[in-house]
């Protein structure tokens, strides 16, 4: 290779390292840089809360564990953010008569469990006290019967404190209407307290008759904000004679049973609370079954009056010589006796009936 040849071939092999250095810088300059961020992703802190079951008069010996599996299961459908743990809360519930006991015997053991249940509230407000206070604001309680006294006590105690809780579940609630320690536990419940009602209770009846007053478990006649009271079943038409026979226990007493306020809760919580009873809840003061009227109306003078959307004609009566007073109900069927008692109580029932019907 003579001279000529070597020098063309060094500039060739010059021009090859000038145009990979030229594309080279320019594949640098232009090229973007990326830089890794990662997802940031929600942290959710778990949360604890605590029931408590308080269970009613006569029942305290029971075993219920696999009922307050049921009511954890359905904490879980409400609260799906808690993780509960769910015990039962024993109270002393005295003297348990024998169901042959006469009236006078089970009306002293009865006095003397409602007598229990105002003391051992304390206790239960002591326990809810004693709770972590993030654990404290997730605390439900759920009392049947005398056990919801025991509820609602401990919230009132509590409630001087500052002291909040979730919130507190009744069944067919043994406490009178006008109990002062009402409007002062409903102040502690985040939620709405839940009162469950079965309109034709007849253990309410008797504890209606036995303390001489209206009981919340059978409707308040009173409204109350942050208290939804929720029917689960429907009026039925009985006897008037129903309330002295042997069948009265078989009818209306079993229908004060735990198990079957349990059954409508659950299926309440299975259904997101969509398949409510679509029925008014009327008020009672004294026992009462839902009987046809068959006096006539005589001896009875008409307070107030109303139709409702069906063309059903309301009536507050009251008698002309002992002077108490019932809401009567007249629709194609019949004429029916829904509610009976004093003239202030049954007013109240009326216009709560009225106002419901108008909503």
């Amino acid at each position: 290779m003579n001279k000529k040849e070597l020098g063309l071939l060094l500039i060739a092999i010059i021009g090859i390292i000038l145009v990979v250095c030229f594309f080279s810088s320019n594949t640098t300059t232009n090229k973007k840089e990326y830089t890794y961020i990662p997802i940031q992703t929600e942290t959710r802190v778990q949360e604890y809360g605590h029931a408590y079951f308080l269970c009613g008069w006569k029942n305290c010996n029971k075993n219920y564990s696999s009922e307050l599996n049921t009511l954890k299961t359905d904490l879980g459908k409400l609260y799906p953010d808690i993780i509960f743990t769910v015990e039962q809360y024993s109270w002393r519930c005295g003297d348990r008569s024998s169901e042959n006991a006469s009236l006078g015997d089970m009306k002293s053991s009865y006095l003397q469990a409602d007598a229990y249940a105002t003391e051992d509230a304390y206790g239960l407000a002591q326990t809810i006290r004693n709770l972590p206070a993030d654990e404290r604001k997730n605390t439900v309680l759920f009392g049947h019967s005398l056990g919801a006294k025991v509820v609602l006590k401990a919230m009132a105690i509590l409630s001087t404190e500052n002291i909040r809780i979730r919130r507190a579940v009744l069944f067919g609630a043994a406490i009178s209407v006008s109990d002062n320690d009402i409007d002062l536990a409903l102040s502690i419940s985040s939620d709405p307290v839940l009162s469950l009602i079965h309109p034709q209770d007849g253990a309410l009846m008797i504890a209606a008759y036995t303390m001489g007053t209206p009981q919340l478990g059978l409707g308040s006649c009173y409204e109350r904000g942050n208290l939804d009271e929720m029917l689960i079943d429907t009026y039925q038409s009985g006897n008037v004679l129903d309330i002295a026979s042997s069948e009265f226990r078989t009818k209306y007493q079993n229908n004060h049973n735990f198990s079957l306020f349990l059954s409508k809760w659950d299926e309440l919580c299975n259904s997101n609370f969509t398949n409510r009873i679509n029925s008014i809840i009327i008020p009672q003061d004294q026992p009462n079954i839902c009987s046809t009227v068959i006096d006539a109306e005589l001896w009875w003078s008409r307070k107030d009056q109303f139709y409702d959307n069906n063309n059903n004609l309301w009536k507050l009566q009251q008698h002309s010589v002992t002077g108490h007073c019932r809401i009567v109900q007249v629709s194609n069927s019949g004429t029916y006796r829904r509610a009976t008692g004093s003239y202030q109580y049954m007013k109240h029932s009326f216009d709560r009936v009225r106002h419901q019907i108008a909503l």
